[in-house]
């Protein structure tokens, strides 16, 4: 039992047994590597192998979450404000998903806004190629203990909240929350008119807090075949994902297993400064391998008003698009009863409009890194200890991806980056360019010369002499036909298309939509100089069509 500073925090003893005629323990993964990565990646295989991830094809998550700079003051103008930005200013200047899209999230205190407000906030996303958001905690309880034998989960409730709720030795569990027996009929109950309430005002993405309270073990459940934390999670996490229908589901502190959701917050509370960043790259240092769990790692708010200097909000904006989802937090409404400033909406257009770097987000992939060895050293906060790499990368059929961190304030860092090293082959190497600055950058034989400034980072782009278009015709494919006008292609197909992708003449992809459904023509714009592309259409057969499209 807890004693010392969580005495409010009553733990178990023990964990939860099973019994039966036969009983089954977890499986084992065992594997010798020659590199510790591969092993890992193979494990996250595995994983999705006995328990497929759930795919998401609606295209990448470039978002607004409202908690990094709003926080519990969550404000209908404010919103509303914020909608218009990313409407008039920052979708147009390219952030935004391979599909056009962003996402637009209220976080926790979003009931600051009445069900008439959330509707009008609803019907404005929607409105102009924004998808609404909103924030949930299923299996907590934030009154205290008093409250929670006083009031009831919802109105017409035979249960109060707290005999709905997990106990330890008889005393109710708590973590940051008080903790909801997942099995109860209460808590199940309470969950469903939650879930039917927000899909019924048309909230098409949940984020889901807490969700640890889910897993804890306890004296007993109201389900008496649970018998350990993690079957009563299970459980739970099976019925909310029943509520959520086809919203998107990304979670925030929870078990990484059993991987019940799109995606997973893989460093909890990271806002913009340099030790913050550096917090979120310890995390995809050891759990990069995750986005072959779930189908992706969420790196948390990037708040770039947080950041010191120019520097640090490059540092803390890479780190996102490493992880192929590019949430930014700031306040960036200048209306309601908690503006933010137009210093915040600059920071925003100033480096999320990085079309080369926000391409990489676009890709919905994780960095690896190149070493493992945690070598910097940091503390956040001046009370937490960690270490961290300063080199990741991504393969990726068309081009290598490779980034490198300098964290340190004081000097610039230089090296040589040897393609063998970092996992490119020479020979395949056809271009080197920094996104970041936009320069081409020369080498020759096993690698080039890499100089970081002091306290930023450098993003390269390694183009292939080999890409993943390996043939092109010079027309329509069988019953595809692809068009180009006015600054878009047209793909019409007889079966449903899933993809599309426009490639320069170097293999580099340009654009790229993702489609859900049964949609047989698909449309992606094309803003580029004149000159010569390559389309490539993807049906949902798996069967592809390619053409050369001249733009003039």
């Amino acid at each position: 039992m807890n004693t010392g500073d969580h005495a409010d925090r009553p733990s178990i003893y023990q964990h939860g047994s099973i019994s039966g005629s036969k009983v089954y323990s977890p499986r084992y993964f065992f594997g010798f590597y020659d590199d510790w990565r591969t092993g890992l990646e193979e494990l996250g295989d595995a994983t999705a192998t006995l328990a497929p991830k759930m795919e998401w094809n609606k295209g990448t998550i470039f978002a607004w979450q409202s908690w990094g700079g709003m926080a519990e003051k969550v404000n209908y103008e404010g919103v509303m404000d914020v909608c218009d930005f990313y409407t008039n200013q920052l979708m147009p200047n390219g952030f935004h998903n391979e599909n056009g899209v962003c996402y637009m999230v209220l976080d926790s205190y979003w009931d600051n806004l009445s069900t008439e407000q959330l509707r009008q906030f609803v019907e404005y996303c929607k409105a102009h190629n924004m998808h609404p958001g909103i924030y949930h905690s299923p299996f907590s309880c934030w009154h205290d203990e008093n409250g929670a034998a006083t009031y009831r989960p919802y109105d017409g409730s035979p249960w109060t909240w707290a005999d709905i709720s997990l106990r330890a030795d008889g005393k109710l569990r708590k973590i940051a929350s008080i903790a909801l027996d997942p099995t109860h009929p209460g808590t199940i109950e309470y969950n469903r008119q939650k879930f039917e309430y927000f899909r019924n005002l048309g909230f098409e993405y949940i984020k889901i807090d807490f969700i640890n309270n889910g897993a804890l073990e306890a004296d007993s459940y109201y389900e008496k075949s649970i018998t350990t934390g993690m079957q009563a999670y299970t459980y739970g996490m099976k019925k909310i994902l029943e509520f959520a229908g086809d919203m998107f589901v990304d979670l925030s502190i929870a078990p990484v297993f059993p991987a019940m959701a799109h995606a997973r917050r893989i460093s909890c509370d990271s806002w913009g400064e340099l030790d913050n960043s550096m917090y979120t790259l310890n995390s995809l240092n050891m759990a990069w391998w995750l986005d072959r769990v779930y189908a992706y790692n969420d790196p948390d708010n990037l708040v770039l008003n947080r950041s010191a200097d120019d520097g640090e909000r490059r540092i803390r904006y890479t780190s996102g698009v490493m992880h192929g989802v590019v949430m930014l937090g700031d306040n960036y409404s200048l209306k309601g009863s908690y503006p933010g400033s137009q210093t915040q909406r600059d920071y925003a257009l100033k480096f999320a409009t990085n079309e080369d770097v926000n391409n990489v987000g676009r890709l919905g992939r994780s960095f690896r890194p190149v070493e493992g060895n945690l070598e910097v050293q940091f503390n956040r906060y001046g009370e937490y200890f960690y270490g961290v790499d300063r080199e990741f990368v991504l393969d990726t059929d068309n081009a290598f991806y490779y980034v490198v961190f300098n964290y340190d304030k004081n000097t610039d860092f230089t090296k040589t980056a040897d393609f063998s090293r970092i996992g490119v082959d020479a020979a395949d190497v056809k271009s080197i360019k920094e996104l970041w600055t936009g320069q081409s950058v020369s080498f020759s034989g096993n690698g080039f010369e890499v100089s970081v400034p002091k306290g930023d980072v450098c993003l390269y782009r390694l183009d292939k002499t080999t890409s993943g278009i390996n043939e092109i015709t010079g027309g329509e494919t069988d019953d595809v036909n692809i068009t180009y006008n006015g600054g878009s292609i047209t793909v019409k197909a007889s079966e449903a298309v899933t993809s599309v992708q426009v490639y320069d003449m170097q293999g580099v992809l340009m654009s790229q939509v993702s489609l859900d459904g049964d949609n047989t023509e698909a449309t992606v714009g094309l803003d580029c100089a004149n000159g010569l592309y390559i389309a490539k259409a993807t049906m949902k057969s798996g069967r592809s069509a390619v053409r050369k499209i001249m733009v003039k």
